[in-house]
């Protein structure tokens, strides 16, 4: 329930952002933007969202007894929840933060994408071959938006968009692996949203 209600919520929270916050450019600077100035609290609440999404998926997979063995992947999600959790609590520097700031906050926000894509490529083979394609498909990504960050040609000018895909995949695939673990325990609006991925999936 929780893993559900948090991914929800950060992406309710970041598609509310992108309407009242027009000053960022999504092309070109990611959603750590919105931490700063007016909807500073808004966004630390998002990621604060994420953060206790994946921490408790870890939590859950951890319980599974097909999952026993993937001790690798579960870390990496673990360090992924870690990881957005700092970027909640140690926003992008602004005018007079200090200089440590953006260094922390960079590091965390590597760790998060890296942890995040690892380790549901790693856990997702045993849940499942949808959930294998979804995690694959995070994977390659994240890379892309490494690749842009960067300053690849012909990356860099879309590394907003990318990130913002990536983010968009992770909340996918925490639905798609609560969904394969148990429809019946998400909230009605959830259940129906996870029933359209894997028909669309299918």
């Amino acid at each position: 329930m929780l893993a559900i209600l948090g991914s929800f919520g950060f992406a309710g929270i970041v598609a509310w952002l992108h309407v009242i916050r027009r000053d960022i450019d999504p092309g070109t600077q990611g959603v750590s933007h919105y931490a700063v100035g007016s909807s500073a609290l808004a966004m630390t609440v998002a990621f604060t969202a994420l953060a206790l999404s994946l921490a408790a998926t870890a939590f859950s997979l951890a319980g599974a007894r097909e999952l026993a063995d993937q001790h690798l992947g579960l870390l990496l999600l673990w360090l992924a929840s870690f990881g957005i959790g700092v970027v909640a609590a140690v926003p992008v520097p602004g005018a007079v933060a200090a200089a440590w700031r953006g260094p922390v906050h960079a590091s965390a926000a590597l760790l998060f994408f890296v942890a995040v894509a690892s380790g549901a490529v790693l856990v997702s083979g045993t849940i499942g071959s949808k959930a294998a394609l979804l995690a694959r498909l995070l994977a390659i990504t994240v890379l892309l938006f490494l690749l842009s960050m960067a300053k690849t040609p012909g990356l860099f000018r879309f590394r907003g968009w990318l990130q913002r895909c990536c983010l968009a995949l992770v909340v996918a695939w925490v639905v798609f692996v609560a969904a394969e673990f148990g429809l019946a325990s998400l909230p009605p609006l959830a259940a129906v949203v996870a029933r359209a991925m894997i028909a669309r999936c299918g």
